[in-house]
């Protein structure tokens, strides 16, 4: 747990996706799942799909702007 302190507050109340607040905002309480590293992972296969739909339309776009030479 990453416990960052900017001055003394009251005990917090817990907010969704690991993430704590108290009540004034005086502290935040980040955790850190115990699978990141899964997480990360996945995260990755997600980003590397997008990646290449993106690279995937940049050619069929780059392929249709061209325009041909007169012959």
């Amino acid at each position: 747990m990453l416990l960052v302190r900017l001055t003394s507050a009251a005990p917090p109340a817990a907010l969704s996706l690991s993430l704590t607040l108290t009540t004034s905002l005086r502290t935040l309480v980040m955790r850190t799942p115990a699978r990141l590293r899964e997480d990360t992972i996945l995260l990755n296969l997600a980003v590397k799909t997008l990646e290449r739909q993106l690279k995937r339309i940049a050619r069929v776009h780059s392929d249709f702007t061209h325009r041909m030479l007169p012959a």
